[in-house]
């Protein structure tokens, strides 16, 4: 194995990495909100914060987006050269295994269609309220296999059962 947490499958490339979504350092990061735009977990709100408040605003002012929907702006701060937006919830719609799946493969879209051949993301969905671990892994599965069959998926989290559980659906090649 390159260095620890990369795993391939095949042409598949997926990294689970112990790190902060805010840092990564690859071509888009993507985001998870609400159809408002907002954070819908901590590690999402670290990444406003270092993105800065100026592109915050500039996101919102796009308005509203469906939920399942993504799309690509630039990164502000962040060292990523762009943020893929994917609305998972709104107020009459919480997150779920569907609006999880759909966002991710419309996000993973966003970066093809922009020639992204590197995405960092969340386990998305996850935190409270929201899915477990193994349901977001279950989720973003068919996706994330499929983006990785033609470039590199970067899993971060800073939370060591996420963490157990991503190298558990990605670490070896599994059917699911």
């Amino acid at each position: 194995m390159p260095w620890p947490g990369l795993e391939k499958h095949g042409a598949e490339m997926i990294e689970i990495r112990e790190c902060e979504l805010a840092e990564a350092d690859s071509g888009a990061v993507l985001r998870p909100v609400s159809t408002a735009w907002a954070a819908v977990s901590p590690a999402v709100r670290r990444l406003e914060l270092a993105a800065g408040p100026e592109w915050v605003e500039r996101c919102r002012a796009l308005g509203e987006l469906p939920v399942g929907s993504a799309v690509i702006t630039d990164a502000g701060g962040l060292t990523a050269e762009f943020v893929i937006h994917a609305a998972v919830r709104s107020p009459d719609e919480p997150v779920s295994q569907r609006t999880v799946r759909t966002a991710v493969t419309n996000g993973l879209r966003r970066a093809e269609e922009w020639g992204v051949s590197e995405v960092a993301l969340p386990l998305v969905g996850t935190g409270p309220g929201n899915l477990d671990a193994d349901a977001a892994c279950s989720a973003m599965d068919e996706a994330l296999r499929a983006f990785a069959a033609r470039g590199r998926v970067v899993v971060c989290s800073s939370d060591g059962f996420e963490l157990e559980t991503a190298r558990g659906w990605w670490a070896e090649p599994v059917s699911r």
